[in-house]
């Protein structure tokens, strides 16, 4: 994989995105996991968690992804007093007060232009970047796996339909396939 666009696009070291790849290391939470996510969807792939998100949420996710806002600034605005609840509002893992909801729609609207221009600037300064899976990432891909079968096992009511949690199974098996088959060369 080119590690540096998405290092340069999360704001981490190249050895850093190494080792998320290889499992050598934590993978990526809080405001970095949404920078991964909303890099990996600039480049076309699909984020099945994101894309079930309700719009607003989304927005507000690619608002942080995008570093147009950070959770910071958005648990202040929010009145929460810790980041980590804000973003598991943002993730749909905590449901938001009709104050809340309203004051997400706004920031919505407010920051829409300037997310735009992210997303365009991003385009263009990424378009050549591939993300490719060699053999040091397959140990990463099957943590990523885990990851979603623990999704799979204890999803939060009306996350993941059916056919998502198809995929995510046909996924994992496929990984380990291609695991077992890499390690018997």
């Amino acid at each position: 994989m080119a590690r540096q666009p998405m290092a340069q696009f999360c704001g981490v070291a190249d050895q850093a995105v190494g080792r998320w790849l290889s499992g050598r290391g934590a993978l990526p939470i809080g405001e970095l996991m949404f920078k991964c996510t909303c890099f990996l969807n600039l480049l076309g792939y699909r984020i099945i968690e994101f894309e079930n998100l309700p719009k607003v949420n989304r927005v507000l996710f690619e608002l942080v992804g995008f570093s147009v806002l950070t959770a910071a600034e958005l648990t202040k605005l929010f009145g929460y007093s810790e980041v980590s609840t804000v973003l598991k509002m943002l993730r749909g893992q905590m449901a938001a007060s009709e104050n809340r909801k309203d004051k997400m729609w706004e920031i919505m609207r407010d920051k829409k232009g300037e997310l735009e221009q992210k997303r365009s600037d991003a385009r263009q300064l990424y378009a050549g970047a591939v993300v490719t899976i060699g053999a040091e990432s397959f140990r990463a891909v099957i943590k990523l796996m885990e990851v979603l079968l623990i999704l799979l096992e204890e999803p939060a009511p009306g996350r993941l339909s059916l056919s998502d949690q198809q995929i995510i199974n046909r996924l994992n098996s496929k990984c380990l396939d291609l695991l077992s088959e890499r390690r018997m060369e």
